[in-house]
């Protein structure tokens, strides 16, 4: 049993690691959304989220200093997270099943014994996980509500939902309050489960930015970009990828600045406008438009407060939709990171372009 363990958990932290891409099993597309309805008692610090990927994924994340277990389709222990460590018991078929969005056609070994003692071996060192549970995938139209059971120390948790509609099911746009025009600063919002933003700042004067403590974050100017490694939104913020934030990052010391690049056009996913999880809860949402986060991201270009401000904005399902304001609102954004570098890719290229056209 370890030997078969160790290759799928190798293949699943593999698979997890990397960008999952919506096109390689084109005959799973989506026929309906899986939406988290409630969480069931609500505790601080524990969170579900469903993200819509070629199947749905369902996503856990344990800060609570309890053991948090997700038991499996025949109600065997599957999944445990726990003083920041992800494991998975070998005997259920979950295991080895869950980390192929086909699903039911992962190939699990015939000898396992899901009524019998866990077997946990290690996955990762964190505190979240998520994987391709078959129990939130829409199989047809009589389907119409899913439950995940679980446990938190021997506390009982049950997350339930129901699949929406792709034609005007309830979504969240976040949306960027036109800062005030200057000339040579851009500044846009790359929408996304994480927002990014994105500036290029060809005016004279250094845009600085502030992390989400208040410290000095980045310095985005006629000398390029610079980050604060002292920030622990440096390494969150997706320049290269999302790293964990090391002891030596501290908001409170003095900053330490680094060049990233010598051209003025960066971008970084902004946390301030991330909604908590709470907030996917359907239950919660109610059925009118409605503003359920706003974030301010403190700038000042040369000695001028320039704030960014924002907000993520609740549509509740529609009955009916066009076929334009359905391919407006079905989107699916697979990696926030992804985006971000292909845009500040693409920009540094045609600006070196232009330089050394010049």
């Amino acid at each position: 049993m370890r030997s078969k363990g160790a290759a799928v958990l190798a293949t699943a932290a593999l698979f997890f690691s990397a960008t999952p891409i919506a096109s390689a099993h084109e005959e799973s597309a989506l026929h309906a959304l899986s939406v988290i309805d409630a969480v069931t008692p609500q505790v601080p610090g524990l969170s579900f989220r469903v993200i819509q990927i070629t199947q749905p994924v369902l996503f856990a994340r344990n800060h609570t200093g309890r053991t948090l277990t997700v038991f499996g389709e025949k109600g065997e222990p599957f999944l445990r997270l726990r003083d920041g460590r992800v494991e998975t018991n070998l005997h259920s078929s979950l295991t080895y099943t869950s980390r192929d969005p086909m699903g039911p056609h992962g190939a699990a070994p015939t000898d396992l014994n899901p009524a019998g003692k866990p077997d946990w071996s290690l996955l990762s060192r964190r505190d979240s996980w998520s994987w391709f549970d078959p129990r939130i995938r829409f199989a047809g139209s009589d389907q119409h509500t899913w439950e995940v059971r679980a446990k938190l120390g021997n506390q009982d948790v049950a997350i339930t939902g129901s699949f929406e509609s792709l034609t005007g099911h309830g979504h969240f746009a976040t949306q960027l309050e036109p800062p005030r025009d200057v000339s040579n600063l851009e500044i846009r919002l790359l929408d996304g489960l994480v927002p990014a933003v994105y500036v290029r700042n060809d005016t004279r004067k250094t845009l600085r930015v502030s992390g989400r403590h208040g410290e000095p974050f980045l310095e985005i100017g006629p000398r390029g970009v610079f980050a604060n490694l002292r920030s622990p939104d440096y390494y969150l913020g997706g320049n290269q990828t999302v790293r964990n934030v090391p002891r030596s990052a501290d908001p409170e010391a003095r900053p330490q600045w680094e060049r990233l690049s010598e051209v003025p056009i960066w971008s970084w996913l902004e946390f301030r406008a991330r909604l908590p999880a709470q907030a996917h809860q359907r239950s919660t949402l109610g059925s009118e438009r409605k503003v359920i986060l706003t974030w301010i991201t403190p700038m000042v270009l040369g000695e001028e407060r320039l704030p960014l401000k924002g907000s993520v904005v609740w549509n509740p399902p529609r009955r009916q939709s066009s076929e334009g304001e359905r391919s407006s609102t079905t989107t699916v954004w697979l990696s926030a990171i992804g985006g971000v570098l292909i845009v500040v890719g693409a920009a540094l290229l045609a600006r070196r372009r232009r330089l050394s056209a010049g």
